[in-house]
């Protein structure tokens, strides 16, 4: 497993609790559209929230446990190709595609 397959990991699962609590929120608004169930939309609002501020905030390198912040983060996980110096941490310029365990250690 390499570092960025373990902030990819953590990144896929907060993305996708996210998406659910939407499409929550988006059925609420739908299907139950009385000023009564108005309630419900705080809780799913702060469950679609919780989960991005957690990847921008919280989401940390496993090997020298900084966070990669709102830029780094999704440049790490999925590599994407538009953005620039993607093959290392932005804080400690360990390589993210080399081979670890789960704490960050080399294997």
């Amino acid at each position: 497993m390499t570092i960025r397959q373990v902030v990819r990991r953590k990144v896929t699962r907060a993305l996708t609790v996210a998406v659910v609590f939407l499409v929550s929120l988006v059925a609420i608004y739908q299907f139950a559209r009385d000023a009564e169930w108005a309630w419900v939309s705080i809780p799913l609002m702060l469950g679609v929230m919780a989960p991005l501020l957690y990847v921008v905030w919280l989401v940390d390198c496993p090997k020298c446990h900084a966070i990669f912040g709102q830029r780094h983060v999704f440049n790490v996980a999925f590599n994407l190709p538009a953005l620039r110096n993607n093959r290392v941490c932005p804080n400690c310029g360990a390589d993210v595609d080399a081979p670890c365990d789960r704490r960050g250690e080399p294997v």
